[in-house]
């Protein structure tokens, strides 16, 4: 297994040596021969005899589970963060929902949160009825908890 590691090893010096042969300057040529073969080295596959992984630089290495995500922002975190509170307890048309997001800083128009309200009806979070508005003269369509 040595010798398959100093196989490998010396390929990667051979890479180097080709990849800076064309600089002049001899100062420079060991400074990029040694950044070639560091690069080389970190991230070079692993030989399968050797069964020895390297960590690239950058990369986690699996297993070390997730790091916490960026928490969610937009118009349909907002609204679920509207269904967690209970807002839609009673049923509230759109304009009530756009209210209720401005008060908390969103301002936003209709078209911004009605595909929004559609998909949190198809996940079964809120319901959708239509109903007849407060002047009685139009039908709205109102959101209310499943």
């Amino acid at each position: 297994m040595p010798e398959e590691d100093g196989k490998a090893l010396k390929g990667l010096v051979e890479q180097a040596e080709a990849a800076t042969a064309s600089i002049r300057d001899e100062e420079l040529r060991k400074i990029a021969f040694s950044k070639t073969l560091d690069h080389l080295l970190a991230t070079r596959t692993p030989s399968a005899a050797a069964g020895k992984t390297v960590a690239r630089p950058g990369r986690r290495a699996r297993g070390t589970g997730k790091k916490p995500g960026p928490a969610k922002k937009g118009p349909m975190a907002w609204l679920e963060e509207l269904v967690a509170e209970g807002f839609f307890k009673k049923p509230k048309d759109s304009d009530e929902v756009l209210a209720e997001l401005e008060s908390r800083g969103h301002h936003l128009e209709l078209r911004d949160i009605i595909v929004q309200l559609r998909r949190l009806c198809q996940k079964k979070l809120i319901r959708r009825k239509k109903a007849a508005s407060k002047d009685g003269k139009r039908k709205i369509t109102a959101y209310s908890n499943w």
